[in-house]
């Protein structure tokens, strides 16, 4: 199951126009959401970490950041993403990083990449997502309550 939400904003005009801002869905069992960020508009992916027998590597930003493999590297790793329950634990990244383009940099005079075909739109986020799942299953296997 996913469900969408759609984007009402104004921006630089491209293919992030028909995106929208926010998507959740089950990947390996686990809940994952896709955030569009309020004042860039370049897409973040986040992983519900599951509730664990024992402790985990997933404690700090940096462990996480050493063993999973995503767009950019983790990004988030000790908070709640926008209106998620605040005892949940998530991971997560971001797609604004350098040569990412990020719709909303013109506004403030900034530049990562300016070339608009570095995009990271809904599909490449929902694959990055899916694959965060993945390695988060693999490595909390056997340890769910």
């Amino acid at each position: 199951m996913s469900t969408m939400i759609e984007a009402k904003r104004t921006t630089t005009k491209g293919p992030w126009l028909n995106e929208p801002i926010e998507v959740c869905f089950k990947h390996c069992g686990l809940l994952c959401v896709m955030l569009r960020e309020d004042t860039l508009s370049h897409w973040r992916g986040y992983v519900r970490l599951p509730k664990m027998t024992e402790p985990t590597n997933f404690d700090s930003y940096e462990k996480c950041d050493q063993i999973l493999d995503v767009h950019g590297g983790i990004t988030f790793a000790d908070g709640v993403p926008r209106d998620q329950r605040p005892d949940e634990h998530w991971v997560g990244f971001d797609c604004a990083h350098y040569m990412d383009f990020v719709p909303k940099y013109e506004h403030f005079g900034v530049s990562l990449g300016d070339d608009p075909t570095q995009w990271r739109d809904v599909n490449y986020v929902r694959s990055e997502t899916e694959r965060l799942a993945v390695q988060v299953s693999r490595l909390t296997a056997g340890r769910r309550i």
